[in-house]
């Protein structure tokens, strides 16, 4: 470099110290996300955190230079998320706040996503899964702790994240008021091919990567693990089985049961709630055989 270049840069350098636009120096995404997971795991539950490291997992730089990360690369990254609309949502908003806590520490003068849009909210999901799709999913789902929680889902209806908590009293699942969404202690009979699966109660952590595989290896598009808890209740409905019935099995907090008569209900209706179930597995079992091609 000779005198006069050399003059140039260090008056270039000096104008950009004096602006406050110094290049930020080589910082890996790998560290920056890593970094950033321990902010979101010493801020957040470990369910939150499971997600966000979850999809901070699929969407990868590796070491690439976090500065020079473009628009352009953040939307080819979130097409891995297209065939499950809320999950490229999500994965847009784990991406977003990744990128304004590089900013807020300084890693970054500004993010790829600012002049980014969000993908839409899907409208409110009706989707109910045929029997050919039940049948899909279930010979798709692995023979693990994700695996049964899926199969668990299929013939309980229960929420995702309250299954691993419970346990078995004979043929009656419980759940503690502390696991529940609605703070409620849940109380209700499984099928056979249900407790069978839930000695013990499967555990599981990896959702993100699990349920993609499972959505490939289904072959089923545009479904959710929530979905198996709207098909669960339809199909129940389809049964005649009556509505106070299937709320006290979806341990539903609004409807036809309330207050004080919620508590006491969740034990006098077992016998109810035993024949709905008992119907459910007769239902569903031939649906769920391994189709020979």
């Amino acid at each position: 470099m000779s005198l006069a270049d050399a003059r140039t840069e260090a008056k270039r350098a000096l104008a950009e110290k004096t602006l406050g636009k110094v290049k930020p120096k080589f910082l890996a995404y790998a560290e920056a996300r890593d970094g950033y997971l321990k902010h979101v795991e010493g801020k957040n539950r470990a369910s939150t955190y499971a997600g966000y490291k979850s999809r901070l997992s699929r969407i990868d730089w590796g070491r690439s230079n976090l500065a020079d990360i473009t628009p352009r690369d953040v939307l080819s990254k979130l097409k891995a998320f297209d065939e499950v609309p809320m999950e490229k949502r999500y994965a847009f908003v784990v991406l977003r706040s990744f990128f304004n806590w590089c900013v807020a520490e300084h890693h970054l003068d500004s993010s790829p996503m600012d002049k980014l849009s969000a993908p839409q909210k899907s409208d409110r999901r009706e989707r109910v899964l045929t029997t050919d799709e039940l049948n899909a999913i279930w010979n798709a789902a692995t023979d693990d702790g994700f695996g049964h929680t899926v199969k668990v889902l299929m013939l309980t209806g229960q929420r995702r994240g309250e299954v691993q908590h419970i346990t078995l009293e004979g043929d009656v699942a419980n759940i503690p008021g502390a696991h529940t969404k609605n703070k409620r202690a849940h109380a209700f009979p499984v099928p056979v091919s249900a407790s069978k699966l839930l000695s013990p109660a499967p555990k599981w952590v990896g959702w993100g990567k699990s349920k993609a595989a499972l959505y490939k290896a289904s072959k089923v598009a545009n479904w959710t693990l929530h979905d198996l808890r709207r098909t669960y209740s339809t199909n129940l409905a389809a049964l005649k089985v009556p509505p106070h019935i299937i709320e006290a099995l979806l341990n539903h907090k609004t409807g036809v049961i309330s207050g004080v008569a919620a508590t006491y209900n969740r034990f006098l209706y077992l016998d109810e709630m035993r024949k709905a179930v008992a119907a459910y597995e007769r239902w569903i079992t031939p649906y769920l055989a391994a189709k020979v091609s």
